[in-house]
């Protein structure tokens, strides 16, 4: 009987390791799921860098689904991530995602670790919901390139709207 217990325990143990090995991190980067990302890569010719957003499953619902403008900034609060830099969405006045870690080292790069504006979009797949932003450093007017950005992200998803309701 003992050894019937011991077998069930160890089951049980089992189980629990490998659920807590398949959930993320808030903000954590998944590869797989950027890898079959086949969104809009929009090029205004206007100096500025466009990167993947991560961690939306755990900030985001249908209801974001769109365009946003709003801001990058170090998230220094991060309790999986002290480097961590977050989307901030104007709109809804919260985080909703993440620099990915996989390229958060070249984005620091890039910004300097410094708050920058940013516009983007947010779309479901049918399966994930999905996004991108394009960040524009300090001291730059990035206007006439958003306004580019955002016609040319609204065509391609046929959102009339510059949120999609």
């Amino acid at each position: 009987m003992l050894a019937v217990f011991g077998i069930g325990t160890a089951a049980v143990l089992a189980i629990r390791a490998t659920r807590k090995n398949k959930k993320r991190k808030a903000g954590e980067y998944n590869a797989d799921v950027q890898a079959t990302t086949e969104d809009l890569y929009v090029d205004t010719g206007f100096p500025a860098k466009d990167v993947f957003i991560a961690g939306l499953a755990y900030h985001c619902d249908r209801a974001d689904v769109g365009m946003f403008t709003g801001f990058v900034y170090n998230d220094k609060g991060n309790a999986v991530n002290r480097k961590a830099m977050a989307v901030w969405d104007n709109r809804t006045q919260k985080i909703i995602g993440y620099v990915p870690e996989a390229v958060l080292e070249e984005y620091r790069d890039y910004c300097g670790g410094r708050r920058c504006v940013c516009i983007g979009y947010i779309y479901d797949d049918g399966e994930h919901l999905r996004g991108r932003f394009r960040a524009y450093l300090p001291g730059v007017n990035p206007n006439a390139d958003m306004d580019a950005y955002a016609a040319q992200v609204c065509e391609h998803f046929g959102w009339h709207d510059f949120r999609k309701s």
